[in-house]
């Protein structure tokens, strides 16, 4: 089993402030004879939500170095990689990409880093470290 991110627990609490109830931690996806581990999964009732889907499966990733571009490249392999997987799975979940707030906004002032994110079609679900809260969802 995958070691768990440094911010593995806020995104979890941070989900179930937001009324997520998480039912997977982790959420193992068997493909063929392959299998893949997507750091949670969670789902939210149809009267709690307002623009945010009902099942997602959220890959956490901590980025603590901004500039060291391997730990974007490895997640967004990551991503492409679930994200297949989810497809030719019968689960019905989307994939979201969870960082923290302040890589986020790193992200949308790296013309790199943001043409790569709109390219791929990245969902991010943006988190607060310190307060453990949601604060965006983008799809």
């Amino acid at each position: 089993m995958p070691k768990k991110d440094t911010y593995h627990n806020q995104f979890r609490r941070a989900l179930e402030k937001d009324g997520w109830k998480v039912t997977h931690d982790p959420f193992y996806l068997r493909i063929d004879s392959k299998g893949v581990y997507i750091d949670l999964a969670a789902e939210k009732s149809e009267g709690e939500v307002t623009n945010t889907p009902l099942k997602i499966a959220a890959e956490i990733k901590n980025f603590i170095s901004l500039n060291d571009m391997s730990e974007l490249e490895k997640a967004l392999g990551q991503y492409m990689m679930y994200e297949a997987a989810l497809d030719i799975s019968t689960e019905t979940r989307e994939l979201f990409l969870a960082i923290p707030d302040f890589f986020y906004e790193e992200i949308t002032l790296t013309k790199l880093y943001s043409s790569v994110i709109n390219n791929l079609k990245v969902r991010i679900v943006v988190f607060n470290v310190e307060e453990e809260i949601i604060t965006k969802w983008r799809k």
